[in-house]
Order: C-alpha cells, then sequence, then structure tokens
C-alpha cells in the first residue's frame, strides 16, 4: 500500500480501517478495469484470427464457426460479427 495514499486521507481525520476500506475498494475496480481490457484485448485476437483465414474453409464456414465456440468468456459465445449474445 503507498503512503501517499494514507497521508492523503489523513488530513481528512479519517479512521484508519475506513481508509483501508477505501483503498481496497479502489483497488478491487483497478482489477475489474484491467479484467475488462484484457476480455476485449482477446476478443481483438480472436476477430483478428477469423479475419486472417475467413474464406478458407471452402465457404463451409467450419472454421470460422469453430474459433468461434473456442471462445466463451462467462457462458457467452460471439457471433459472427463478434458481438456478445445475451
Amino acid at each position: 500500500m503507498s503512503l501517499d495514499f494514507f497521508n492523503s486521507f489523513l488530513v481528512l481525520e479519517l479512521p484508519p480501517l475506513i481508509v483501508l476500506g477505501m483503498y481496497l475498494y479502489f483497488e478491487y475496480q483497478k482489477c475489474l478495469i484491467q479484467l475488462e481490457l484484457q476480455k476485449t484485448e482477446l476478443k481483438l485476437k480472436l476477430l483478428e484470427i477469423n479475419l486472417k483465414y475467413k474464406g478458407n474453409d471452402n465457404g463451409t464456414g467450419a472454421l470460422e464457426k469453430n474459433l468461434l465456440d473456442d471462445f466463451d468468456p462467462n457462458g457467452q459465445k460471439l457471433d459472427k460479427e463478434g458481438s456478445m449474445n445475451v
């Protein structure tokens, strides 16, 4: 934990447990944002792979379908355009 974080709240004279709780909440939010960023990067990589191999399956769509089936975050599937089905 950075001391700057705690020192900035000592001026407000908040109890240490509240400051610790706030710090943990901010760290949790930061981790959620990083996770969303990683998921987006994975979706982009999948779409790049789809674009790279699209058309190399003799028009059956089998290769594209297989690549999309492999990507299954939280039990959701990507459709052919790369958006999440709800």
